[in-house]
C-alpha cells in the first residue's frame, strides 16, 4: 500500500511569540521567543552597567523596538514581554530592590516605564529564574520535578523549581544564591557582606583568586599572556590558558570548584534537592572544576545525602533566560 508523506508549510504554521529580555552585568539580550521555544529573532547589545538607569533602560527599550520592528515586518503576532532582570526583583510589583551589578537600583518600578511604552501584557522576574524556567521546559532540568539552577557568569544568578515552579520565597527574594557567605571574613561583595559565594565563584570571583594567588611569578606570567591587565581576564581566556597546560589558570579553576562545592553543600543541606544544573559562561570550563566541586561536596554533606547529588551542566547556553521568559 503507497504510503503518502504530508510536509508542513513553516510559513503555514501560526506562532505566537514573547518578546524576551535578558540583562546581564556585561551583555543585554532580547530575542522574539516562539510558543515552542524557536528564538527566531535576536538582538545583543552591551548593558551598559556603568550608565545612568535611564539610558539603561532606554537601552532596553530600544533593542526591544528592534526586535518588535523585526516581527511587524514579516506580520507576526506578539503576545507579551518578558522582562529578566538581576539582583532582587519582586515579579507581581515590578520592582528591582537591589541588583549588585547596577548599584544605583534602588526599589526601582521599572515595569511601569515599560508598560507605557508597549501594548503588550509585561511581566518581569529575575534573570536566573527565567534561565532555569527555559532549563526546565527545553533544557538540562526537563523532566525534573525539583533542581536548583545556577548560573556561573559575572555574579551568580540562583533559580529555585519546585514541583516545576519557580519558588520565589515570600517576596520574590528566593534564590540569591551567589550571597551565600562561605568565608565569614572573606572578600568585599557589592551586596554589602563578605565572603559571598559570588566573590569566589564567578567572574568576579576568577579575577580576586587570581590577584591573591601566592604564586608570584606564575601570576605574572598569566597576566602577560592576557595583556597584562587583570579586569579584562575572561573566562574563555582562562579556560584556553588551562587547555594549553598553564598551571595558574588550571589551579584558578580548582579552587573555584572547591568554593562551589561548598556553597552546594550548603544547598544540599537546606533544601534537601538533589539536582543542580550549572550554566553560565564559567560553566565551558566544566571538566576544569566540576570534580573538585562533588568532591567537596561529598565532604560537607551526610555520606547517605551526597551519593543522589547530581551536577548537570545547562544546555541552553546564553539562550536559557529568553527561552524561560517565553514559558513564564
Amino acid at each position: 500500500m503507497p504510503v503518502t508523506i504530508y510536509h508542513v508549510n513553516e510559513r503555514s504554521m501560526s506562532h505566537d511569540y514573547v518578546i524576551s529580555v535578558d540583562l546581564g552585568g556585561t551583555n543585554l539580550r532580547v530575542g522574539a521567543v516562539r510558543d515552542d521555544g524557536l528564538i527566531e529573532e535576536r538582538e545583543k547589545r552591551s548593558s551598559e552597567a556603568k550608565a545612568t538607569t535611564s539610558e539603561i533602560l532606554q537601552n532596553i527599550e530600544e533593542a526591544i523596538r528592534t526586535i518588535v520592528r523585526r516581527l511587524e515586518e514579516k506580520q507576526k503576532t506578539i503576545r507579551g514581554i518578558t522582562l529578566g532582570f538581576p539582583g532582587i526583583v519582586d515579579s507581581e510589583k515590578g520592582i528591582v530592590y537591589q541588583s549588585p551589578h547596577f548599584p544605583d537600583w534602588k526599589n526601582l518600578v521599572f515595569v511601569d516605564y515599560f508598560r507605557k511604552k508597549f501594548p503588550w501584557p509585561i511581566k518581569a522576574s529575575n534573570d536566573a529564574n527565567l534561565a532555569a524556567l527555559g532549563e526546565s521546559w527545553l533544557g538540562a532540568g526537563k523532566g525534573l520535578k525539583n533542581f536548583v539552577m545556577m548560573t556561573l557568569g559575572t555574579g551568580i544568578g540562583g533559580g529555585i523549581m519546585i514541583d516545576g515552579k519557580i519558588f520565589h520565597g515570600d517576596h520574590g527574594f528566593a534564590g540569591e544564591i551567589g550571597h551565600i557567605v562561605i568565608e565569614a571574613e572573606g572578600h568585599e561583595c557589592p551586596c554589602g557582606s563578605r565572603g559571598c559565594l559570588e566573590m569566589y565563584v564567578s567572574t568576579l570571583g576568577i579575577r580576586k583568586l587570581i590577584e591573591t594567588a601566592d604564586d608570584v611569578l606564575r601570576k605574572e606570567q598569566l597576566l602577560e599572556r592576557v595583556g597584562g591587565n587583570l579586569d579584562k581576564i575572561t573566562v574563555q581566556a582562562l579556560y584556553e590558558l588551562a587547555r594549553e597546560g598553564d598551571i595558574l589558570a588550571h589551579s584558578t579553576f580548582k579552587k573555584m570548584g572547591y568554593y562551589l562545592g561548598i556553597g552546594l553543600a550548603t544547598l544540599v543541606n537546606t533544601l534537601g534537592i538533589e539536582n543542580f544544573v550549572i550554566g553560565g559562561g564559567i560553566s565551558e570550563a566544566w571538566d576544569f572544576f566540576v570534580e573538585v566541586a562533588k568532591k567537596e561536596l561529598a565532604a560537607r554533606t551526610y555520606s547517605e545525602t551526597a551519593r543522589y547529588v547530581k551536577l548537570l551542566k545547562a544546555q541552553l547556553g546564553d539562550d536559557a533566560g529568553l527561552i524561560g521568559g517565553a514559558r513564564f
